[in-house]
């Protein structure tokens, strides 16, 4: 196969390229706040799950494994952006709170411009397709993940904003 002209290659690399461009911009960003881009979505994801952010909930809402999780939830801990407390519903169990410091750079991340200003060059309609587009590609990517073909994860059980 001739990679110059491989279509679904040129895709990637192009996607990737995007990304990591992208993500480093947000990390600039994200540094002058004192959190990394990891602990940013960390918080977007606790501050999304509310009372039932559970290291496991976590973990499978930022598709990482439970460790790696775990280990974010620490450190964010000791930089007194979360708490833990002990869940009442499970035995051993853990729920992961926001602190009041944690809830005040949410709030600064979600005034932040300039992932706004990157894709503002997409106009309305096309950001709109785009949402769609990736959560398609998102759903076959976990597909895959759990070894599922030919059949369809909800998008309810993986993206909470999305009301269909």
């Amino acid at each position: 196969m001739d990679i110059q002209n491989d279509k679904a290659y040129l895709f990637w690399v192009l996607f990737q390229q995007a990304y990591h461009a992208m993500a480093r911009v947000r990390e600039k960003e994200l540094a002058s706040k004192g959190i990394t881009a990891h602990q940013a979505t960390l918080l977007a994801v606790i501050l999304q799950l509310g009372d039932i952010a559970t290291p496991s909930a976590i973990s499978k809402r930022m598709f990482r494994k439970s460790h790696t999780v775990t280990e974010l939830i620490n450190r964010a801990v000791r930089m007194n952006l979360l708490k833990k407390e002990p869940d009442v519903k499970r035995k051993n169990g853990v729920r992961v709170l926001l602190t009041d410091k944690g809830r005040q750079v949410c709030e600064q991340m979600t005034e932040m411009e300039i992932l706004r200003r990157l894709i503002s060059v997409l106009p309305p309609d096309q950001l709109e397709y785009s949402q769609t587009f990736f959560r398609l590609l998102r759903d076959n990517a976990m597909n895959e993940l759990v070894g599922v073909k030919g059949k369809w994860i909800p998008p309810k059980l993986t993206d909470p904003s999305y009301d269909a």
